[in-house]
């Protein structure tokens, strides 16, 4: 195979490693239940927002609300932050952020 591919997959096992080490604990997760508690909470309020908004009570596109929440959770444990991405009005910085990511996953999806 290509060097940059197994150096990569070499980056991405250590990676995959040190999370788990970091976030699957049994005692580190439950320290993460209240965060991720509230980030559901969160999305269920917006699914529910929109919803209601639509003539015929459906969401949109639901596949993008839960690509939304999922970096919400994401954030809300690896940074102990919020990004925004399940308010109503979405902050300028972190929609550039989630173009810049769905960017970086097409170019990796295309070099595979």
């Amino acid at each position: 195979g290509d060097r940059r591919e197994s150096a990569w997959g070499r980056a991405g096992a250590q990676l995959r490693r040190l999370l788990g080490r970091l976030l699957l604990r049994p005692r580190a997760a439950e320290g993460y239940a209240g965060p991720v508690a509230a980030v559901v909470a969160d999305l269920l309020r917006r699914l529910q927002r929109q919803r209601d908004r639509h003539p015929q009570h459906l969401v949109p596109d639901v596949a993008t609300e839960f690509y939304k929440f999922g970096l919400e959770g994401v954030s809300s444990v690896l940074f102990s932050s919020r990004l925004g991405c399940l308010e109503q009005e979405m902050p300028g910085d972190t929609e550039t952020f989630i173009r810049a990511i769905k960017a970086m996953f097409g170019t990796t999806l295309l070099t595979m």
